[in-house]
């Protein structure tokens, strides 16, 4: 028994070192690059805990300097990407463009009042090119979105209609 414990305490003074440090980040290195180690990254963001444990680390990095600054710079170059193409989306477009689609989300269905009944929020714009891809910024690109649909879409292109409601 005595000479387990010495070996865990020699271990922790080896692992405490700067040897021991660059040692051990090697060796987990080399376990996330095989292919066990990539296939427990996946079972572990696939399960409940490690959606929590993303979603705990996107609020923090959100919340900190260089992820506020990010932010910014994102929505400057969206800002940009739409004065850009010199047109702007008036009040009645966007109305005869929600208008056609029936008042609901482009990609789920939910329909306008239900959404600001249950969560208080309206239909979006939605870049379906999104203008990080090329697309533009006229009422032919422009689907209305609830803002769960619209952020889980990002900037990825839906290839074909199976994913739309039109």
């Amino acid at each position: 028994m005595r000479d387990k414990e010495l070996k865990k305490y020699a271990a922790g003074i080896y692992n405490q070192s700067e040897k021991g440090k660059v040692v051990r980040r090697r060796a987990v290195k080399k376990y996330h690059l095989s292919e066990k180690g990539k296939a427990a990254r996946k079972r572990y963001r696939q399960s409940e805990k490690g959606k929590i444990h993303k979603k705990e680390q996107d609020k923090r990095y959100g919340q900190s300097e260089k992820g506020k600054i990010i932010h910014q710079m994102i929505n400057k170059n969206h800002q940009h990407l739409k004065r850009a193409s010199g047109i702007r989306i008036t009040v009645e477009m966007w109305r005869d463009i929600c208008e056609r689609f029936g008042w609901r989300c482009a990609y789920c269905g939910i329909h306008e009042e239900v959404l600001y009944t249950l969560y208080g929020q309206r239909l979006t714009m939605d870049h379906v090119i999104p203008l990080s891809k090329g697309g533009q910024h006229i009422v032919e690109n422009i689907v209305p979105a609830c803002g769960s649909c619209n952020s889980k879409k990002g900037t990825k292109m839906i290839k074909g209609e199976k994913n739309r409601r039109i």
